[in-house]
């Protein structure tokens, strides 16, 4: 475990780590001097850093795959930080001041800090030193990156696989692209092509959009068919429309809910797709298509969402008048008026609609919410959602309606 030490004994810090550098089997050198990295003046240089994080990593966790090496090395890290940040705030006040000066903090500013600030500013020393050993293996160190590929490709353990895939994919190495695409595609692991998908949709290199498309279409298994919708979300673009509208088919409901956040992350281009799927004949695709719509908002979609509010299924009209309100256009009050006030309605969708109609604040809402209101004995849940779009409609039209404006007083009056 790493050990906080006086980060201002410089000259004691030099030579531990002219030591460690020298000594090839002394881990503990090794390990204790990394903190050093990231002083003012560093005493150890960036690729001196890696070299020996790399050796500390190596020599505590024997054989393991490059990725895991990095996983148990985030983990210590985090430890470390925890440990030390711990041991500051037990500390008297003349050693944080100590510690912070050490760290390259101007002594002067440092004694004036009151115990909030002292702790804000080693916060700050922990996230550099942090930083600086995450960088250190992320962009120091080729070599793990060529051992992760490796660990991809031929690895028999299939954690060692879709560790590698993860970590790949983290540490956004566009090389990494076509070793994950072929494992996308040919492994036979389902858990190796899922976090493949996932990996892909972190680098977003449009290379991997052709590929992740037949995973969403041909896939088995269903959680390698989530994490290729989620990814094509993400890498967006037109091409992607079709098949993610396609899922809101799928046999499992959570591709279905994927998908649909898919395409309201790809938004406009989405429109278009998702109106002609109001008109599938399963209610699942009807349901998904109208919330998507509602999400992205585009005002073309109105007309053919105010049909949704005569479908069959109550959950697609609970949907329609939620998404109406989103929509944010007046053209649908006559609509969800009408839905209000019908008694042969289902309750939350005509609670939907009044809330619908609190969103728009349109005035001719105003005459409707209050007869409802009025006419009820007692205030359920329909009569409390009208009575607070009430309150909202009135208070965004106060000034225009017939009464409620102030009135001047004449100039000579008293």
């Amino acid at each position: 475990m790493i050990i906080l030490t006086p980060i201002n004994y410089e000259e004691l810090a030099y030579n531990y780590i002219t030591e460690a550098l020298k000594n090839s089997d002394n881990v503990l050198y090794k390990e204790w001097c990394l903190i050093f990295a990231t002083i003012e003046r560093p005493l150890l240089s960036n690729i001196n850093a890696v070299s020996l994080a790399n050796d500390v990593a190596r020599k505590e966790y024997g054989q393991m795959d490059a990725a895991s090496i990095q996983a148990e090395f985030t983990r210590q890290l985090e430890n470390y930080k925890n440990t030390a940040r711990s041991s500051f705030q037990s500390s008297n006040r003349t050693s944080q001041i100590e510690l912070i000066v050490g760290a390259g903090v101007d002594r002067t500013q440092a004694e004036q800090m009151n115990e909030t600030q002292l702790s804000s500013a080693y916060d700050v020393v922990l996230d550099t030193i942090s930083n600086n050993r995450t960088t250190a293996f992320n962009n120091g160190s080729a070599s793990d990156k060529v051992n992760l590929t490796v660990d991809l490709k031929t690895s028999n353990s299939e954690k060692v696989r879709y560790n590698a895939a993860r970590v790949l994919g983290e540490m956004g190495d566009s090389k990494a692209v076509e070793p994950l695409i072929d494992v996308l595609k040919h492994d036979k692991n389902g858990s190796v092509r899922l976090y493949a998908a996932r990996a892909l949709g972190e680098l977003g290199d449009s290379k991997a959009t052709i590929h992740l498309i037949e995973s969403l279409r041909e896939d088995r298994n269903v959680d390698v068919r989530v994490r290729a919708a989620r990814a094509l979300g993400r890498l967006g673009g037109e091409i992607v429309v079709e098949p993610l509208v396609e899922a809101l088919n799928d046999e499992n409901p959570q591709v279905c809910i994927t998908a649909t956040d898919a395409l309201i992350e790809i938004g406009d281009v989405a429109t278009d797709a998702l109106m002609e799927s109001l008109d599938h004949e399963k209610v699942n695709v009807r349901c998904d298509a109208t919330r998507a719509l509602g999400e992205i908002g585009n005002k073309k979609a109105v007309d053919k969402v105010i049909n949704m509010l005569y479908d069959e299924w109550v959950n697609v009209r609970i949907y329609a008048v939620t998404s109406l309100g989103k929509l944010n256009d007046t053209k649908a009050v006559p609509a969800l008026i009408d839905v209000m006030k019908n008694r042969n309605e289902n309750e939350l969708v005509r609670a939907g609609a009044a809330a619908a109609l609190g969103v728009l604040r349109d005035q001719r809402a105003l005459l409707p919410l209050r007869e409802l209101i009025m006419e009820a004995e007692e205030l359920g849940e329909l009569e409390d959602t009208a009575l607070k779009s009430f309150k909202k409609i009135m208070a965004a039209n106060w000034q225009s309606i017939p009464g409620a404006a102030a009135q001047k007083k004449p100039a000579n009056a008293f």
